[in-house]
């Protein structure tokens, strides 16, 4: 470089996602050589930036299924079988949710009807939106005579592996 001239370099930065916006300072050095005896110059520039709170999705979810079966002795049969078990998911933060999907968490006790999988995308979820997944669910028989009582969960994971979960008795 010659005196007074100007040289620009840009840089495309990308900031760590934070949950609390503060101030940076982004430090520089240049490095030359020349003036009388060729010697090597160091210079730096300090630039305070802001880094604002990234917005993230955040879920809320409530599950349901049916408060009791019943089982009928002459049939041999529960009802209802299979029975629905629901989970809404509701975006109750400030960005959108991505690539969301559902997965049904189910004890000992009850499968998944014919046909049905685990795991349901919901896709993109925008902010104060909501989804509803459905899955049919059949009893396995008890033998042990006794009331019984199971959980049945359901779990949502978002592209960045923001995660929420319900249950439902």
């Amino acid at each position: 470089m010659n005196v007074l001239d100007t040289v620009t370099y840009t840089w495309k930065l990308v900031p760590l996602r934070r949950s609390v916006g503060g101030w940076d300072t982004l430090i520089y050095q240049i490095q030359g050589r020349g003036g009388m005896g060729n010697r090597i110059i160091i210079g730096e520039c300090k630039v305070p930036i802001y880094v604002p709170p990234a917005r993230a999705a955040d879920y809320q979810m409530v599950c349901t299924a049916p408060a009791t079966l019943t089982f009928d002795n002459s049939a041999g049969v529960y009802i209802p079988d299979p029975f629905e078990f629901k989970a809404v998911v509701t975006n109750a933060g400030q960005a959108e949710g991505q690539d969301l999907s559902v997965t049904a968490q189910l004890p000992p006790g009850v499968i998944l009807a014919s046909g049905e999988t685990a795991t349901k995308l919901i896709g993109n979820l925008a902010v104060s939106a909501s989804a509803e997944v459905k899955w049919l669910v059949r009893p396995v028989s008890n033998t042990s005579g006794a009331n019984v009582t199971v959980r049945l969960c359901a779990k949502v994971v978002d592209k960045l592996g923001k995660e929420n979960d319900c249950c439902s008795m």
